[in-house]
């Protein structure tokens, strides 16, 4: 999963900067869509975590 991701940010410069002639801010903006995309997935697993799991630890105990 690293790998793919990696190489996913990887090919960022190549495509935007090379075939669609962004320039450094341009290409910053683009970054800046994934951290989003990590701030929501890390608030929705906090949030799953909260209001599932724990609950369903509290009824039911820790199952293997």
């Amino acid at each position: 999963m690293y790998a793919l991701f990696y190489s996913f940010f990887e090919a960022f410069p190549l495509t935007y900067i090379d075939i669609y002639h962004f320039n450094l801010g341009e290409m910053g903006v683009i970054f800046l869509s994934a951290a989003v995309g990590f701030g929501l997935a890390t608030v929705i697993y906090w949030a799953y975590l909260y209001y599932y799991m724990e609950a369903r630890i509290e009824k039911h105990g820790m199952v293997p």
